[in-house]
């Protein structure tokens, strides 16, 4: 053999075996090596993941919800603005309070925050007895994730977890009660349920529920242009809405002085109520008048 032929065959068995190295190393990756993180740092992707971990467990996938999406994002804005893991926004509001201003009336919740990329943020809570707890607990069954990065800072994560609260079953007499109990107690005579007031009032209630707002017109047509067609006659008229339990709606009329007032002017003597349900609360509508005669 000469020189030139060792030469080549020593060429060719080092590509052969660079070759069955290469092959081999494929292999063992494909078979052994870590699986590729599905993460994307988004919301969906954390919610995925979580939703994952929880049927894995025999429970019942989270719901997202788009008001716990909105309040977690919020926070995640905030925290990573101020390269803080926080539980309130700038006013010092707190998560619980946010989500009631939102509209979403709980009936518990707890959060989590992190600030690693998703996998290590997932992996994190998932090795603190905890914080499995809370992704485990089956009474809690929607969810809310917020993820938010500001330039080179770290990446801020909140996750809400919530059920919903059953709203209070209120009615109309039992919200007459509670206000001519009030009027009695401020010296003034009880109020007198009207027909035509209280239809106004139900209709007007109804569309609330439907819209989830607190609004004063249906179809652009106002409460006292309602009121005005059904050959009601009035001196004064004026209306306030709240959107909770009786008692919550009536702490929220007291302690408001302009709404506290209403209620015990003497010339006020006809109410018309209307309420209805809607999501998770009980939308008011009251109408106080004073009767004329045509």
């Amino acid at each position: 053999m000469n020189l030139l032929t060792s030469r080549l065959r020593t060429l060719a068995l080092a590509a052969l075996t660079f070759a069955l190295l290469a092959l081999a190393a494929c292999t063992s990756g494909s078979k052994d090596g870590p699986t590729p993180d599905p993460g994307t740092n988004t919301a969906a992707s954390m919610t995925t993941r979580i939703n994952a971990y929880r049927t894995g467990g025999g429970g019942d996938a989270f719901t997202t919800d788009p008001t716990l999406t909105t309040v977690a994002q919020a926070q995640a804005d905030y925290n990573a603005a101020h390269n803080i893991n926080s539980s309130s926004d700038g006013s010092g509001t707190e998560i619980g309070d946010q989500m009631t201003a939102a509209g979403y009336h709980f009936a518990t919740y707890a959060y989590l925050f992190n600030n690693l990329d998703e996998a290590a943020s997932f992996n994190d809570w998932k090795s603190n007895a905890a914080y499995t707890s809370i992704m485990l607990d089956p009474t809690l069954t929607d969810i809310g994730v917020g993820t938010a990065k500001v330039g080179t800072g770290l990446r801020r994560w909140v996750v809400v977890f919530a059920s919903k609260d059953v709203p209070t079953s209120g009615t109309v007499n039992q919200m007459l009660g509670l206000l001519n109990d009030y009027r009695a107690a401020h010296g003034q005579s009880a109020f007198t349920l009207n027909d035509n007031l209280s239809i106004v009032a139900q209709a007007q209630a109804e569309h609330n529920a439907s819209v989830q707002a607190n609004e004063a017109a249906t179809g652009g047509v106002g409460l006292q242009e309602q009121v005005d067609t059904t050959g009601y006659t009035y001196g004064l008229m004026l209306w306030t809405l709240a959107s909770g339990g009786p008692e919550e709606s009536l702490g929220f009329w007291t302690d408001t002085p302009a709404e506290a007032t209403n209620m015990q002017r003497p010339e006020l003597k006809d109410i018309g109520i209307g309420v209805a349900n809607g999501a998770t609360k009980q939308w008011w509508v009251v109408i106080y008048a004073e009767p004329t005669t045509p």
